[in-house]
């Protein structure tokens, strides 16, 4: 018989541990009650084998309140889901089609701004274009306060604009060692650190520094340097800052590789499920790295139960390189 609460459940269950802290790090219920079941999400999120039923005794709509609730709050943190809100705007703007209230929020966000964001150069053009859509309908005002932020953060948006492209010339160097072991890629070490810890840059900049850093890490086979950098961005994404489900998932992912060459198989492991715990773009590349560490650990069924999952995102997949890294693990 299905659960009553089988909708509720399978939702909790694509929840992931730094979602639900943060969500408790926010809370103010006062029902006891609405507390305790989004404990219970917590202690859940952290699970992989494991699940707690939630109470049945609870009113259903209260499941049903929290889970809307939880909706809407990880929505308004959600670079992500930012991102597209300004590319839907944006091609409004530029097709003459944004609306009166859309309008409104989006004078709002200028008004309110918080340097940084996490996609910061994306809404610095979103405004650029904006105000070319003002200054020629003579909405002096309006157009006075986009241009006003714009002067204001012009440049550091060069600047980031600036790094951007220094991390491809990074990414080059980096991604020959790695390929074809032709180039050296240590010397941008410092470079991509000070990027990481600048906490004046936007989130975007900040993270591909930290991809890089890890691929410079198994160029050279040292990982040491990097568990600190994990650290520290565990603490940011428990706080909800930059969050996305999407970047989670990469994160868990990259804690797979990380403890994986610790010999820290149980936690590679850990993290290698949370990162499947929803499917996206990379979601075959994450099980193929969870079904490796399966087999080092000799636990063959396992992995096969994984790679089996995962067969059909092989088969319609464009990226030939994590093609032949599935099928080699595979068979």
């Amino acid at each position: 018989m299905r659960n009553k609460l089988q909708k509720f459940t399978d939702f909790t269950n694509t929840l992931l541990p730094h979602e639900t802290a943060y969500l408790l790090s926010i809370q103010q219920f006062e029902d006891d009650g609405r507390l305790s079941i989004l404990q219970r999400i917590d202690h859940n999120s952290r699970q992989i084998f494991q699940f707690t039923p939630y109470d049945l005794d609870f009113d259903k709509r209260k499941y049903s309140h929290l889970k809307n609730w939880i909706e809407e709050r990880l929505r308004a943190i959600d670079v992500d889901a930012h991102y597209e809100w300004m590319s839907e705007l944006d091609r409004k703007i530029m097709t003459d089609s944004i609306l009166p209230n859309e309008e409104k929020e989006l004078l709002r966000a200028i008004r309110q701004y918080e340097h940084p964001i996490f996609f910061f150069t994306r809404f610095f053009e979103l405004a650029q274009n904006y105000r070319h859509f003002l200054l020629i309908r003579m909405r002096y005002e309006d157009h006075d306060l986009v241009d006003d932020y714009l002067r204001k953060y012009r440049h550091l948006y060069e600047q980031s604009k600036e790094i951007n492209e220094k991390l491809h010339q990074a990414t080059l160097d980096i991604v020959k060692q790695y390929a074809e072991n032709k180039a050296e890629s240590k010397q941008w070490v410092q470079w991509l650190t000070e990027v990481f810890y600048d906490e004046q840059l936007d989130g975007l900049n900040r993270y591909l520094a930290l991809v890089r850093l890890i691929f410079i890490g198994f160029n050279y086979r040292q990982f040491d340097f990097l568990q600190e950098k994990f650290d520290y961005l565990d603490q940011l994404f428990a706080k909800g800052v930059y969050y996305s489900k999407r970047i989670l998932l990469n994160y868990y992912s990259n804690r797979l590789l990380l403890h994986s060459k610790f010999r820290e198989f149980d936690q590679a492991v850990y993290y290698g499920y949370l990162s499947i715990r929803d499917k996206n773009h990379d979601y075959l590349y994450y099980a193929t790295n969870l079904g490796a560490v399966l087999l080092r650990q000799q636990k063959q069924q396992e992995a096969l139960e994984v790679m089996k999952e995962a067969y059909p995102e092989m088969k319609v997949t464009k990226n030939l390189h994590t093609k032949i890294g599935f099928v080699a693990f595979y068979i």
